[in-house]
């Protein structure tokens, strides 16, 4: 029920120029007739269809508009998507926001478990898309997201030793113990390796 009210409500407060007001209007009665008011939903009783006409319908809004989607749009589209469990959709709406969703997009893989996804994620990041490699702090956070704790372990050896060599101790320390806590939150062992990076 709540990501319902929560696609409707979007609907009704966008920013819409004049001529735009009655395909708004004209998309939320779209809505409603699929699934019924917000109100006749019963708790925890719709299903990933019914979130998934949520999508369809926002993203439509979007995409007819004459102008292209902003950022904040597609990031909000992507959100819904996510939501409905269409990760596929979502992941692309969220790398098209480029690197102010890249920790969306890190979260949607990490919720699919998805090779695929993971391998268009990785691509992105190390730029094969874009020709702009990301900050190798997101390939820790997608080790992490995706539960590979020592693959996790030694990209953030590498990203500390780097900032130690910069210069950056505090930003090396941080990223160490952020580390050290995530695994510990989740009951994994901690390598010497990383207990002596810490000393």
């Amino acid at each position: 029920r709540s990501r319902i009210l929560q696609c409707d409500g979007y609907l009704r407060y966008m920013h819409w120029g004049g001529r735009h007001s009655g395909r708004v209007h004209r998309y939320r009665a779209l809505l409603r007739n699929q699934i019924g008011p917000p109100s006749s939903l019963g708790q925890g009783r719709q299903s990933v269809y019914q979130a998934h006409i949520a999508c369809v319908v926002l993203t439509a809004c979007v995409v007819w508009r004459p102008s292209r989607p902003t950022a904040q749009e597609n990031a909000k589209a992507g959100n819904f998507y996510r939501k409905a469990n269409d990760f596929p959709r979502a992941l692309r709406l969220f790398l098209q926001c480029g690197d102010a969703e890249v920790n969306s997009a890190i979260d949607v893989v990490g919720e699919a478990r998805s090779e695929i996804l993971t391998n268009t994620l990785i691509d992105f990041l190390m730029g094969e898309t874009d020709g702009v490699s990301k900050d190798p702090k997101f390939i820790f956070r997608l080790y992490m997201a995706l539960g590979k704790y020592p693959e996790a372990v030694r990209t953030a050896n590498i990203i500390a030793r780097q900032e130690q060599e910069l210069g950056n101790y505090k930003s090396a320390h941080d990223l160490l113990y952020d580390t050290f806590r995530d695994l510990e939150a989740d009951k994994k062992q901690v390598p010497r390796e990383l207990y002596s990076n810490l000393m």
